[in-house]
């Protein structure tokens, strides 16, 4: 049996886990995904914002960003886009926020979450 020192309850890179990450990021998601939403809704996105999301996971937020933001732009981010689920108004980069530059702003909406503890 391995253990993890990391203090991490799921793997590193969610196409480690046998199920391509589906089993962490639908449970991270239906966790946090309620609270993300409604916050915003509360700070509002318009119909032409231009939306960033790091660390997008399966881009279940970078969806509902996408139809809000119906006649804007969203850019997704992060280190594994294999558990990402396709959007057609969701530009997919593979992007590690510590070495790589962020893409070319600006942005109206910057989303992120879990992330620092996962930063080195």
């Amino acid at each position: 049996m391995s253990t993890s020192t990391s203090g991490y309850l799921f793997q590193d890179s969610p196409a480690a886990d046998s199920s391509g990450g589906a089993v962490m990021l639908d449970a991270l998601a239906g966790t946090y995904d309620p609270i993300s939403r409604q916050r915003i809704r509360h700070v509002g996105v318009r119909a032409d914002a231009r939306c960033l999301v790091i660390a997008v996971g399966a881009s279940s937020i970078a969806a509902t960003l996408a139809e809000m933001a119906h006649k804007g732009e969203v850019t997704a981010t992060d280190l594994d886009l294999t558990p990402c689920r396709r959007h057609p108004r969701v530009t997919l980069l593979r992007h590690d926020i510590v070495t790589d530059p962020l893409p070319p702003g600006p942005f109206h909406i910057i989303h992120v979450r879990l992330l620092l503890g996962r930063v080195s």
